[in-house]
């Protein structure tokens, strides 16, 4: 009897065993081109996965346009293109995207931004930066925005780009452009490669994360971890953390303080190098579609910072969008040259009414 008892237990044992063995040989199937869709892009597993599945399968062509850097992660390859049929988009040899600059160096407006401002779905000239520097021309001023923005960065790789930009470009107004995800990232410790983290320590910023692995260094530390860890853990162990922060599911409690001390940071450097500081807030679909919604993740954080006695002049897309009664189909989730258009207008109308292209 007791015998019979021990090799119920082992059958159920061995169900056990073979079931957890197909549901990860599974996954591990799954994961050589598509496991990273089941976790939440919000926590680094998603990335790191993803960074496993792009460099182990055919790159984007996309990403002959970016390069690994020890401070930011990554940012633009200095003269470097990707051309199609349709599609143009050239980094020039200061590695930024656009033509190179032409005006004074006083004449410069530093923009910051991530994709929304890089705008990789559209053509030269049709950033909203390229259709700002047109108007300039109209109004036959010599101002001219350098589009610094890189697809994929948060606001901490913004200030971080700010940091060095100020160094060599002199300037009299700084933009620095976000939009939710943006936002988001600055908790992200991967996103396509390794990135910088700040953290609040005693209410100060502090880089706690600046030894960025190089991406072969980064593929060997991820191959490893990833070797030894079942597949169905590491998904667990996500949806646990999702679960754990249900209540606050993207973490505002640490994200907003973190994101005020970021831009209060950027707006004291530009006051320290003598130029004019101001948050640009993008919004996307479908919230510049519908005003019924209720505002992203940007618009809250901005909110958020007027409580909290931020005095930045802070310009914010949405209701614009809204005011034209029509419906933006952008490209995927960036801004075509109709989206980029009405950003330029509001940004150029700002400065007009606050007679600030004289003073600048």
């Amino acid at each position: 009897m007791k015998l019979i008892k021990q090799l119920k237990s082992l059958k159920y044992l061995m169900v056990l065993v073979i079931s957890f063995l197909t549901l990860e040989i599974s996954f591990r199937e799954i994961s050589k081109n598509s496991l990273h869709h089941f976790f939440n892009t919000e926590y680094d597993t998603f990335w790191e996965l993803y960074f496993l599945e792009r460099v182990s399968s055919k790159e984007d062509p996309l990403y002959s346009l970016f390069q690994y850097d020890p401070r930011l992660g990554f940012n633009l390859k200095p003269n470097s293109q990707y051309k199609n049929n349709s599609l143009s988009i050239i980094v020039n040899k200061n590695g930024y995207r656009g033509i190179e600059r032409t005006s004074k160096e006083n004449s410069n407006i530093l923009v910051l931004g991530d994709s929304l401002t890089f705008a990789p779905n559209s053509n030269e000239g049709e950033t909203w930066t390229d259709i700002l520097n047109e108007n300039f021309k109209k109004l036959h001023t010599n101002k001219q925005a350098l589009n610094l923005a890189v697809g994929g960065y948060g606001i901490d790789q913004m200030l971080l780009t700010l940091k060095s930009s100020l160094k060599k470009y002199k300037t009299k107004l700084v933009i620095l452009s976000f939009s939710d995800v943006s936002l988001q990232r600055i908790l992200l410790g991967m996103r396509d490669f390794q990135r910088p983290q700040f953290k609040l320590r005693n209410n100060k910023l502090e880089l706690v994360k600046n030894n960025i692995l190089t991406p072969q260094e980064l593929r060997y530390k991820l191959d490893r971890k990833y070797l030894y860890t079942p597949r169905i853990i590491t998904w667990l162990a996500d949806l646990l953390e999702t679960f754990q922060n249900r209540g606050d599911p993207q973490r505002t409690h640490l994200l907003f303080p973190l994101g005020k001390a970021l831009v209060d940071e950027a707006n004291k450097l530009a006051i320290n190098y003598g130029a004019n500081f101001i948050l640009l807030h993008l919004a996307r679909t479908p919230q510049i579609n519908d005003s019924s919604l209720q505002k992203d993740l940007g618009e809250y954080f901005v909110d958020y910072l007027k409580r909290e006695g931020s005095h930045y002049p802070i310009i914010l897309t949405r209701d614009y969008f809204l005011k034209q009664k029509k419906i933006w189909e952008m490209k995927g989730t960036h801004y075509s040259k109709k989206e980029s258009e009405l950003v330029a207008n509001v940004v150029l109308n700002y400065l007009s009414n606050k007679n600030e292209i004289a003073s600048y």
